[in-house]
């Protein structure tokens, strides 16, 4: 079941990603076990579900303590959830000695009356290099990839960007923006270079739309530095302009907020963003394979830091700072002990800068996860993370991992379903690796047997 599919039960209406229920558009409260219970009988399509497919479903098979009580309370609570008649159900009906079936249902692939318009996909390509100049590769992924997360805050319940993992497999790739946004199902593109014109070095972007191949904005800055400013904002406003012209405004303003206010920082921060991404997102085979150690790490730290130094207020270095200081830590490279004590106050250094900056609850959450194995905090600061930017499919991914550790297996589904239709092509490690995280190992063995040969050995 997609996650961005909304379930309609008689008069009740269940909305998968935000895990609420509501009948005539009030909320209708649901605790997290009957809830999940409800997700996994509506995911089978009227099929039986039996008792034992519930424990393993929400308990992961291995329940220490007695599950009747629990699905039979769950059970109760539904019913009255959906109004129905305990002695007659309707919907959430009982088959003696096996176990349940949820009847009726029909589902719909946008909100049946809360979601007017659908959300426009956008892709931001890799910014292509032709300066000549190899040590701007780093900056032309960063800016891209930082360009995309600017674009993510905007309207989050009307543009969802594709995310970097995905753009990136498009670079120097010979491919029409038809073709692409056949491949992706895109509404936008925008594609960017740089140039070097009489020793200065330019930005061009332009903003393309889809289905008709005209090109709605495009630009070219120079200098550098400010240009990527620049960019960032006109894009903005240009996207808010076609899909909803009175918040154009608005989004400046938000972008204003996202920017720091020396152009220098903004540069740092983009190169030490590359280093960071392109030494994390990488598995220890790979990066040993290809000479990655933790000189990428300090580069990205020493820019991130030199970020602050240029501007005190630029929430986003602080960011880059716990970004470096968990994944070190993670990565093995320091003591948690040294590493995320840091994180942590760089992170709430970033939230007392800019309170709705998504990153930034994103940083908090690795910390409260990670190290402090404190699961509700973490929840918490992953969901403030997406209710601001739920075009961020890497809070996705951890917060997904995070829900299969703790057995909530239908949520955790629904984000990494949410994930893979924003980086449809970066997100299957990920996920596996929550698997292993949640002790599924025959379930991963299978899988990597049936990827790696085509047969299914089950």
């Amino acid at each position: 079941m997609n996650p961005q599919e909304f379930v309609r039960i008689g008069g009740t209406e269940l909305d998968i990603q935000r895990y609420e229920l509501r009948r005539a558009g009030q909320q209708i409260p649901l605790e997290r076990l009957p809830m999940e219970l409800l997700i996994l009988m509506a995911s089978r399509d009227g099929q039986l579900v039996t008792r034992a497919d519930i424990v393993r479903a929400l308990w992961g098979g291995n329940a220490f303590r007695e599950t009747d009580n629990s699905i039979n309370t769950a059970v109760r609570k539904i019913r009255i959830a959906l109004d129905e008649n305990p002695d007659h159900p309707v919907h959430l009906t009982t088959v003696k000695g096996k176990g349940y079936r949820l009847n009726g249902t029909r589902t719909f692939s946008e909100e049946p009356s809360h979601i007017p318009v659908e959300a426009v996909r956008v892709l931001v390509l890799p910014f292509e290099n032709k300066t000549g100049d190899s040590s701007e590769d780093s900056l032309c992924d960063a800016l891209a990839d930082e360009t995309s997360a600017n674009i993510g805050v905007l309207n989050p319940e009307r543009i969802l960007v594709i995310a970097r993992t995905t753009a990136a497999r498009y670079r120097r790739v010979n491919k029409s923006i038809a073709e692409i946004a056949h491949e992706l199902s895109v509404d936008y593109v925008l594609e960017g270079s740089l140039t070097r014109d009489a020793g200065r070095v330019r930005i061009l972007a332009q903003l393309i739309r889809c289905v008709d191949q005209v090109q709605i904005w495009s630009r070219a800055h120079e200098p550098m530095t400010r240009g990527a400013l620049d960019i960032q904002k006109e894009v903005g406003t240009a996207l808010a302009q076609e899909v909803s012209p009175a918040l154009a405004q608005q989004q400046q303003h938000m972008l204003a907020r996202r920017l720091p206010v020396d152009p220098l920082a903004h540069d740092a921060y983009l190169r030490g963003r590359y280093f960071w991404t392109r030494r994390v997102h990488f598995d220890a085979g790979f990066a040993a394979h290809h000479a990655l150690n933790d000189e990428d790490f300090i580069r990205a730290r020493s820019y991130f830091e030199s970020a602050v130094d240029r501007d005190p207020t630029y929430a986003l270095g602080y960011v880059g700072l716990s970004n470096i200081f968990g994944s070190t830590a993670t990565h093995g490279f320091y003591a948690p002990s040294q590493g995320y004590p840091k994180a942590r106050e760089s992170a709430l250094r970033a939230l007392a800068l800019d309170a709705n900056l998504p990153e930034a609850h994103q940083a908090l959450a690795g910390v409260h996860y990670f190290y402090d194995w404190d699961w509700q905090r973490a929840e918490a600061e992953f969901l403030k993370a997406l209710r601001l930017n739920p075009s961020h499919a890497e809070t996705s991914r951890l917060y997904g991992r995070l829900l299969l550790v703790l057995g909530r297996e239908a949520e955790g589904r629904a984000q990494f379903e949410l994930a893979e239709s924003v980086d449809p092509l970066g997100c299957e490690g990920s996920r596996v690796f929550g698997l292993i995280q949640s002790g599924r190992y025959e379930e991963v063995i299978r899988e990597y047997l049936t990827a790696g040969t085509g047969i299914d050995r089950r």
